[in-house]
């Protein structure tokens, strides 16, 4: 959400906490310490500060290409500069982006934006889908002209598949569904977990839900689904 600075001592919420200089400081850290260390974001990295206000994308563009971020996911609020704003954005760095249920092929990102991936870290190869929100009520129809939304789990499974034909140890689904505890409703993150099979884990975003620990959903073939969410402004990193 754009929080390239810390908090502001004066808020109530995290004061003096987060900023993308502590991150890159704990992510350095991480990586001299693990040999297969891939760098991931759920989605609305922007909006929240006067730095997306002013500058439309292009410091949250930059910093992820300093930090070395591997893949990412789209946010309801990466079109608040409509699809020009957003094609703008990912074309300042080269971030791999994945985006499973919104459907760009109608748009001029259509090369921008794949519907899955396969991130190669320390010898391993890990498959990434990403899960958007319902467009509809939530992003103004003219913002997000020419995508096509469908429902997030229509397809997750399919791609898994897929992904680990191709020889993806693991997939990692990439969700701004948002987290509830209720694991029967389909559109969050344990219900989607709950009515597909070939997820392994989920990193999820969204709803600013904080998880101390990881939760667990169990899929359609028995298997137990962890699923991470680390709140929001940077304050933590989940690792």
């Amino acid at each position: 959400h754009s929080q390239i600075e810390p908090i502001d001592e004066s808020e109530t919420y995290n004061a003096g906490r987060g900023g993308v200089a502590r991150i890159k400081v704990l992510v350095d850290s991480v990586r001299a310490a693990e040999k297969a260390v891939i760098l991931a974001d759920a989605g609305d990295f922007v909006q929240g500060t006067f730095y997306f206000t002013c500058m439309g994308g292009d410091v949250e563009m930059m910093v992820q290409k300093e930090m070395g971020y591997d893949v990412k996911t789209i946010g309801n609020h990466e079109f608040d500069k409509k699809i020009e704003g957003l094609g703008h954005m990912l074309n300042l760095n080269d971030v791999v982006t994945v985006s499973s249920n919104y459907d760009f092929s109608r748009t001029a990102m259509s090369e921008n934006v794949h519907e899955s991936a396969i991130i190669e870290a320390g010898g391993h190869k890990i498959g990434f889908i990403g899960l958007g929100a319902r467009l509809e009520g939530l992003v103004d129809p003219k913002a997000c002209e020419g995508v096509v939304y469908s429902y997030p789990w229509e397809d997750a499974d399919r791609l898994a598949r897929e992904l680990k034909k191709k020889g993806a140890e693991m997939v990692i689904a990439l969700s701004h569904l948002g987290y509830s505890e209720d694991f029967s409703k389909k559109y969050y993150d344990g219900g989607f977990a709950s009515n597909t099979e070939n997820i392994d884990f989920i990193i999820g975003g969204h709803s600013h839900t904080f998880l101390m620990k990881e939760r667990y959903a169990t899929n359609l073939s028995g298997k137990e689904v962890p699923i991470v969410q680390t709140g929001s402004k940077g304050i933590y990193l989940g690792y």
